[in-house]
């Protein structure tokens, strides 16, 4: 490599500000999966870990079905179950009828009682090498789900099961020999659908734990204060965005009480609820706001705009949406917004978020009003994060090159690209007036505690949500002066 300098042509350029975590947090009631959160990139995948659309799991089944159809790419799944729910079960036996392992279901549910554990072996199939055996895991009509390579022993079944199946795990046996030849049934499967309430839906948003990163959550359909205070505090706890839905009605005081019910600087509060295509020609159905909402907000994250960019007019159209079920008059728009609901409207033959506010008061907390800027506060606590794994362990020396890297770190990597994307405000154009990275508080004694310290100061920027036109017509004679 010679010394110099390199120019090369690029057809696109960076993006002005980096990419937003788009991952939206859906929580509810599933068929099937575990209870820990599961990641789902695709809508094939999310209905392999998560099951068929019923009467128990429609609403989560289309709120996926249209996150991913308005623009999601990460869906992490919180599965809600009762709390005597309960996985199917089979005992896997030697041919002496010793257990060598219990098959169970991963996660709970009825569903698993269709399942059937089949060990094969060469007499079955003549690929199989003698004296090795096969999982297969089928249902009752004998689809098969999955089926494992040939193992030769015991503990490379339970590896194959632990590490690889997308449908069981296990429970290890007293029996050290290979399983029998034979069909293993699962049964004892139950969801406990009638058992599931507020603190199941609790339990489900304590999985998320921080490990899982910044994103949007959302409890599709879940309208109660207890849920909407549930979902304010894990967005409190977590420095996540969480969308909530007020109740589908068209009565307004209803709708506004929800949002005085719930103060929060990270929640925001969405209405109407929105009609979307049935499952059948000229029939429609009806989802929540909050994923159609969700959905918005991860395309235009995926499309590399600033997390304090609204999800809302020009850049809050549905892709989806056919209608709304409330009827929105301007009056009401006013009040609603007042009030920290975002109001969802048709207007100019489109379906689009019309409102952008957190369910803050604004004359008591107003610097936490602008749902834009609760995301982009997530954004650097989680980018900020991010950037401090990489400091952890760093040696801190008495030449201050450890706490100056760090500083450069944080200002560079996250304030300089939000400044230069338009989200920090200033009205001198410098960016020392429109965040600062302090690293005064680092010091020798906080040097000697193992510490690397950081204030990060910053004025957002705003948004406008009311444009003013004066149209001055003139006459003839008069001209325009």
């Amino acid at each position: 490599m010679r010394p110099g300098v390199n120019i090369n042509t690029k057809e696109s350029p960076p993006p002005l500000a980096l990419p937003t975590d788009s991952s939206v947090f859906l929580v509810g009631i599933t068929e099937k999966g575990p209870t820990s959160p599961v990641l789902s990139t695709t809508p094939t995948e999310w209905t392999n870990n998560h099951g068929a659309r019923n009467t128990n799991t429609q609403l989560i089944a289309d709120a996926a079905e249209f996150l991913f159809k308005e623009g999601a790419k990460r869906i992490i799944t919180l599965r809600v179950v009762g709390g005597a729910a309960v996985a199917a079960s089979v005992a896997v036996t030697d041919a002496g009828a010793a257990t060598v392992f219990t098959a169970l279901a991963k996660g709970p549910g009825a569903y698993g009682n269709d399942l059937n554990v089949v060990i094969r072996t060469n007499a079955d199939d003549t690929n199989i090498p003698v004296g090795s055996f096969v999982i297969r895991v089928q249902t009752d009509a004998a689809v098969v789900q999955e089926e494992s390579p040939a193992l030769v022993d015991k503990s490379e079944a339970l590896y194959w099961i632990s590490g690889t199946s997308q449908y069981l795990t296990y429970t290890d046996g007293a029996s050290v020999n290979d399983p029998n030849r034979s069909t293993f049934s699962l049964a004892g499967g139950s969801d406990d659908i009638a058992g599931v309430g507020d603190p199941q839906w609790q339990a489900a948003l304590d999985r998320a734990t921080a490990d899982w990163g910044t994103g949007i959550v959302i409890a599709p359909g879940r309208t109660s204060p207890t849920g909407h205070s549930q979902l304010r505090a894990h967005a409190d706890a977590y420095k996540r965005v969480a969308y909530a839905d007020a109740p589908d009605s068209p009565t307004i005081p209803t709708v506004t009480a929800a949002a005085a019910a719930n103060r929060g600087r990270l929640l925001g509060l969405f209405w109407p609820w929105v009609r979307v295509a049935g499952l059948t020609r000229g029939t429609f159905r009806v989802v929540p706001p909050s994923v159609i909402v969700a959905g918005i907000s991860s395309y235009n994250d995926a499309q590399g705009m600033s997390p304090n960019v609204p999800a809302a007019g020009d850049n809050g159209v549905s892709r989806t949406a056919l209608g709304l079920t409330q009827t929105v008059l301007d009056a009401d728009h006013q009040t609603l917004n007042a009030a920290g609901v975002n109001v969802i409207r048709s207007r100019w033959n489109s379906i689009r978020v019309m409102g952008w506010r957190t369910t803050s008061s604004e004359p008591s907390d107003p610097r936490w009003i602008n749902l834009g800027n609760a995301r982009m506060f997530c954004f650097i606590s989680n980018r900020g994060a991010l950037i401090g794994e990489r400091f952890l362990f760093r040696e801190i020396d008495g030449r201050q090159r450890t706490v100056s890297e760090w500083g450069a770190a944080l200002g560079g990597e996250i304030m300089m690209p939000l400044f230069l994307a338009g989200s920090l405000y200033t009205e001198t154009g410098r960016p020392a007036d429109a965040f600062r990275v302090d690293l005064d508080e680092n010091t020798p004694a906080t040097a000697q505690n193992r510490q690397l310290l950081a204030d990060i100061v910053y004025v957002d920027a705003q948004f406008g949500e009311e444009i003013n036109i004066n149209l001055i017509k003139q006459l003839i004679t008069e001209g325009v002066s």
